[in-house]
Formats: structure tokens, C-alpha cells, sequence
């Protein structure tokens, strides 16, 4: 066989390599896509609950406080909506730890170096410390106004 032919052939067997590859790629790419649209589902779904959990909780809170409204002192006043706005804190934070909990149960590269393992644990004990239920028993005085974050991630 002479040289142009070999060029031939091999050049034909290159193209039908290429075309195999080019079709497993696109394969993966469209089963890539598919996972993708699904997580972004769910991701959306928890959302749209966490909005839903949010607007409940407002109306629980001007449901509370229209009937607290005939209290006969201020104190009384304010522990019952503190309590209400409390509540409602707890529910919106529940609601938030349950998209964090989705979004960290990804399965992550087998490739990560301990130093990514051990931020990645951090993140989660930061985000479920910074999301955890408040004690709404207590008096206005002892809940916090604002949840803050702790010192090692203050801007």
C-alpha cells in the first residue's frame, strides 16, 4: 500500500474516532444538563417554600399582634410581638437551614485536599450555628435584636 492511501485511511479511522468521542461527550453534556435542571428545580422548590414559610409567618405575626393590641400595658405589648417576631425568626432560620442542608448534601470532588474538607466542615458548623433557633421563652431583654455573625467571619 502506498502513503496516500495509508493518509486515506488513516485519516478516515481519525474521523470516526472523533465522531465516537464527539457523541459520548454530547451524551454526557445533555445527561450534565438534565442533573442541572434538576437540582436548580429543587433548589427553586425550597425557595418558593422558604418564601411561602415567610409570608405565613408575617400573617401569624399581624394576626398576633391585632389581637395583642388590646393589652393594657407597653411591656405586655412588646413581649407578645418580641415573642411573635421571634417565632417567625425560628421558622424563616428553619427554612434556611433546610436549603443549606440541601445545597451541602451535593456530593463533593473526590479530589478535595483536607484543607477544602476542613473549610467545607467549618461552613457547615458556621451555617448551623448562625441558623440555629433562638429561645423565644426568654424576655425581650435577653433575645437578641439582630443575629450576628461570629468574630472569625466579620467583615
Amino acid at each position: 500500500m502506498d502513503e496516500p492511501e495509508n493518509l486515506i485511511l488513516r485519516a478516515d479511522d481519525l474521523d470516526a474516532r472523533i465522531s465516537e468521542e464527539t457523541k459520548r461527550v454530547i451524551a454526557d453534556l445533555t445527561n450534565y444538563s438534565q442533573k442541572t435542571r434538576k437540582v436548580f428545580t429543587g433548589i427553586i422548590a425550597v425557595l418558593v417554600l422558604a418564601l411561602v414559610g415567610v409570608v405565613f409567618s408575617l400573617v401569624g405575626v399581624s394576626h398576633n399582634a391585632d389581637n395583642i393590641s388590646d393589652a393594657k400595658d407597653a411591656a405586655t405589648f412588646l413581649a407578645a410581638v418580641t415573642r411573635a417576631s421571634c417565632e417567625a425568626d425560628n421558622i424563616t432560620k428553619a427554612k434556611e437551614r433546610q436549603l443549606w442542608d440541601f445545597i451541602l448534601a451535593f456530593p463533593q470532588p473526590p479530589d478535595q485536599t483536607p484543607e477544602q474538607k476542613a473549610q467545607r466542615l467549618a461552613f457547615e458548623d458556621l451555617v448551623h450555628e448562625v441558623y440555629q433557633p433562638l429561645d423565644c421563652t426568654l424576655p425581650p431583654s435577653v433575645l437578641p435584636s439582630t443575629q450576628t455573625l461570629p468574630p472569625e467571619v466579620q467583615p
